[in-house]
């Protein structure tokens, strides 16, 4: 068993020293940039989806049927919040997927052999 886990270190060493790494400012660094201006780009030519006033309904007794009488429509105070939440965390997050994902794809370009690997358990997993 011994000779097994030792030759597994061997075999484990050798692979790992073979990967060539790649440069995380083309791969990483770039795309997460460029895919957040672009995604601020698009947010602000959208606009801000998050309404000013909201509609507030309540019923005066659970079985009554909803009227236009039991709504009321009131400011929304979240608006400010929310509006930070949206233009601060979509960017970035949608930044990060893209900047992961190229980041991956840099890896299996400059080591097809890993890339391979990576694949085969993926197709393994099912």
């Amino acid at each position: 068993m011994s000779g097994f886990l030792k030759e597994l270190g061997n075999q484990t060493s050798r692979m790992v020293s073979n990967i060539t790494p790649v440069n995380i400012m083309i791969w990483g660094v770039l795309p997460f940039v460029i895919s957040v201006v672009i995604i601020i780009a698009l947010m602000i030519y959208v606009g801000n989806p998050i309404p000013d006033k909201i509609k507030v309904c309540t019923r005066k007794t659970p079985d009554a049927p909803m009227t236009d009488d039991d709504c009321k429509v009131v400011d929304n105070k979240s608006k400010r919040m929310m509006s930070v939440l949206y233009y601060l965390l979509t960017p970035l997050l949608i930044g990060l997927i893209f900047a992961g994902g190229f980041y991956k794809l840099g890896m299996v370009y400059h080591n097809p052999k890993l890339g391979m690997g990576l694949m085969a358990v993926d197709m393994i997993r099912g």
